[in-house]
């Protein structure tokens, strides 16, 4: 079977859509051996659900507003000093983000899928080698994930958790 391609997505203006579509466009000439699956909180227009294997539209789209429950973003000007502040944005979408990707990788789990890769649908595409590099160590590992190392240096960590194992790093 095919490795899945899950997208996530909130598209409620043209802005986005035609960000999701790029997305889209970019991911479809990889699916001859990639199975895509969108998962949104918006209504995906038909062109781009032609495109993909599966999408799944959730009108439960819950944002937190509560004070306790308010995102902390931080911004830092001129590199200058971190500010944090929930101000910023006095909401948090963590609820509704974790939904759709509980939704996708359960729905994948249940279709038979063993190796899913997320990505958001702002994403643009060129090529499939982390795709094929990640299904590799997927082989071994139970994840793959990709972290900033926060401006210590122009680098990524792969972060990978074996299986059966509690974590390991690669």
């Amino acid at each position: 079977m095919k490795d899945l391609i899950l997208v996530t997505a909130y598209c409620p203006d043209e802005v986005r859509e035609n960000t999701l579509r790029n997305c889209i466009n970019s991911l479809f000439k990889f699916s001859h051996k990639y199975d895509i699956m969108i998962v949104s909180h918006t209504v995906i227009p038909t062109d781009i659900q032609k495109k993909v294997n599966y999408c799944f539209y959730d009108s439960k789209n819950e944002i937190l507003t509560d004070w306790d429950l308010l995102n902390q973003p931080w911004f830092n000007p001129n590199n200058d000093r971190r500010i944090q502040s929930s101000f910023l944005s006095k909401k948090n979408t963590h609820l509704a983000i974790w939904r759709m990707m509980i939704l996708g990788f359960s729905l994948s789990k249940n279709m038979g899928y063993n190796k899913v890769h997320h990505i958001e649908y702002d994403c643009k595409i060129t090529n499939s080698i982390e795709f094929d590099e990640n299904s590799i160590l997927l082989d071994d590992y139970d994840s793959v994930i990709y972290i900033d190392n926060n401006g210590v240096s122009n680098s990524i960590f792969i972060f990978c958790i074996p299986h059966n194992k509690t974590y390991g790093v690669f």
